[in-house]
Formats: C-alpha cells, sequence, structure tokens
C-alpha cells in the first residue's frame, strides 16, 4: 500500500501547487487547511477544485491549533501516512506587529502540537517550513544556513524561529527525521493578493501609485516551481534533522521588479520612495549551496 503524504495549510499559495503537482506524480495526499480569512477562503477554495475531484486527495477543514482535531485525523488515517508537510501558519511581517500573540499561537505552538503528534503516531518523516525573515537584516551578504547568525526582526519572524527551535528540542527524543526549510520570498502563480507581485500588477492595470518601502531594497525573488522542486527532494531526503535554504540565489531590486512587471503590462508605473517598514531587512539572498550538493536542488 502507497503510503500518504499530510499537508497541512494545503489550500494556500504553495500548498495547492504543492498538491496539484504531488497529485500529478502519482501520491496520495492528505490535506489539512482551516480557510481562515487572512485572505478570501474563496481563493483558496478555488486553489483546491482541481484536486477535490482527484481520487487521491482526502481535504480536511480543520486548525492545526486544535489538538482534538488533528489528533483525530492522525488516529484515522493511522498506519497510513509516512510524511507529514507543515506548510500552514498566518503569514505576513507587517500584521505580525498588531498581533503577536496570535502569530506565535499559530506558527510556534501549531508547529509544536503537529510534531508533537506526528511523533505520537509514528510519522517517519516531517517537513516544515520556514522563513528567510529567521535571518534578519543580512547587509547584502548570503545567508548560509548553520553559519549566518539568526537575529529576526518582527514577531512573524520570531514566530518562525520559535517554532524551528521548537522542533529541534522535540526532535532529540524522537526517531523521526526532519528537514527545515527557509524559503525566500516565493512568487508564482496562486501568491495571496497581499504579495508583491500580484500587489504591483494591480496597482499597475488601476493606474495607481506604487510605494517602495526604501530605495535599496532587493530580495532573493524565487519561483513556486524551485520550491516545489525542493520540497518534492526533501520527501526522500532522509537524514536526522537538516536546515535548508530554498531560494534562487540572486537578488533583484525590487524597483527593477516593479519596472519589469510594468514592462510586460506595457504600463510605465509611478513609483515613490517611502520610508522602509518595520520587520523589512533591506535585502534577503540565499546561499543554495547546501541544497544543491544534498537535494540535487
Amino acid at each position: 500500500m502507497t503510503k500518504k503524504i499530510l499537508i497541512t495549510g494545503c489550500a494556500g499559495f504553495i500548498g495547492s501547487n504543492l498538491v496539484d503537482d504531488l497529485l500529478q506524480s502519482n501520491y496520495k495526499i492528505i490535506g489539512i487547511d482551516n480557510f481562515d480569512n487572512f485572505y478570501s477562503p474563496s481563493i483558496k477554495e478555488n486553489n483546491l477544485k482541481n484536486a477535490l475531484n482527484h481520487s487521491n486527495f482526502k481535504l480536511y477543514k480543520a486548525d492545526i491549533t486544535d489538538e482534538n482535531s488533528i489528533s483525530q485525523i492522525l488516529k484515522e488515517n493511522e498506519g497510513k501516512i509516512d510524511t507529514i508537510i507543515h506548510l500552514a501558519a498566518l503569514a505576513g511581517v507587517r500584521p505580525s506587529f498588531d498581533k503577536p500573540r496570535e502569530y506565535f499561537r499559530v506558527n510556534t505552538e501549531g508547529t509544536f502540537l503537529i510534531f508533537k503528534n506526528a511523533i505520537q503516531h509514528n510519522i517517519k518523516h516531517f517537513i516544515y517550513a520556514s522563513s528567510s525573515s529567521v535571518y534578519g537584516e543580512i547587509e547584502g551578504q548570503k545567508a548560509i544556513e548553520d553559519v549566518t547568525p539568526l537575529k529576526p526582526i518582527s514577531p512573524y519572524a520570531e514566530s518562525k524561529l520559535k517554532a524551528e527551535e521548537t522542533i529541534k528540542e522535540l526532535h532529540k527524543e524522537s526517531n523521526i527525521t526532519v528537514n527545515i526549510f527557509r524559503f525566500f520570498t516565493v512568487y508564482g502563480p496562486r501568491q495571496r493578493p497581499d504579495m508583491a507581485f500580484a500587489k504591483f500588477k494591480r496597482l499597475l492595470i488601476e493606474d495607481k501609485m506604487i510605494e517602495l518601502y526604501g530605495e535599496n531594497i532587493s530580495r532573493d525573488f524565487t519561483h513556486i516551481s524551485r520550491i516545489i522542486k525542493g520540497i518534492k527532494a526533501g520527501i526522500h531526503y532522509r537524514n536526522h534533522l537538516e536546515i535548508f535554504n530554498l531560494g534562487n540565489g540572486e537578488k533583484v531590486s525590487v524597483r527593477e521588479m516593479i519596472e519589469n512587471i510594468g514592462n510586460e503590462l506595457n504600463i510605465r508605473p509611478t513609483i515613490v520612495t517611502v520610508n522602509r517598514q518595520m520587520g523589512d531587512p533591506s535585502s534577503t539572498l540565499a546561499d543554495i549551496t547546501k541544497a544543491i550538493e544534498k537535494l540535487k536542488y
């Protein structure tokens, strides 16, 4: 019997793309999502329209912070699940300053609950979606997994780092193998409406001014297809506990990115530079040497 993969946050941007890709590769998928209203739940429902018609996909509408629900789902599928890919989280750096407790409740405590239940139900392999934000301000340098100091500068980043630390502590007393992936500025189809590419495209089409939060801002923009390839490689890579950057390995200025979108749309952007916002580093840039060597990324 083919073992199944459980994916939390399956209806979101990364989750739904991953589900579709894995179904095409003949994996059997169990999905968990609570369809919260951080952005329209109807968008997430549409993200899963193909998966819901697939015989190898089963959806549970549940919250990762509801221990009874999570435990019951794993009990129902006892012995059938090989890997958990934990993508579910409260996203967004800037909103995290308004409700930090909620971010820690979902991102840190929710991860604790999922990982604890994974151990209790004898899951063999666990993949956690962390964030490049755990590095904080790297000042144009490449972030290296086991070298670069971790100095988060937002509650969101803190909550993701605390989740990493929680997994490391629980892992010491378990036999489960773990991959922690730090994603770098992912973009592509189904991205959230609040994300840069979608937001800037919308403002350009509506002929509205675009605010650029600092003149020398750059990001390691990573297409969703690369992230999916990295996660799929991680399903098969099992070596105790490993941390990997999943990025593009190059940085692009945000101004250049806006101008490129404008060129594609044949619209000249109106850009005004304003002060950087709290929690936003000036640059993100991944060293992906480890992922290339060990995951063939």
